[in-house]
């Protein structure tokens, strides 16, 4: 079984304390990116194992959110 912790900006508080309970447990730290130079970028977001988690379009304001309760491993961007 695998432990997932959403952390929601709290990763070095709830991290030191969910590592010691859970050390087998992946944290999952949000994020989010505005860069207007990947505006219009397509991403894929991948976990550890290599599968797709979400994929899409950046929006023309260069927005990127990485959602805190997934755990995310590489966010891919791809012209198109």
């Amino acid at each position: 079984m695998k432990i997932i912790i959403p952390t929601r900006g709290r990763a070095d508080v709830i991290g030191q304390k969910a590592l010691r309970l859970f050390p087998d447990a992946t944290l999952c730290v949000g994020a989010t990116l505005r860069a207007r130079p990947i505006a219009g970028m397509k991403y894929r977001m991948i976990d550890f194992n290599e599968r797709v988690l979400a994929e899409g379009t950046v929006g023309a304001d260069g927005l990127l959110k990485v959602p805190a309760g997934k755990p995310v491993w590489l966010t891919d961007l791809e012209r198109p």
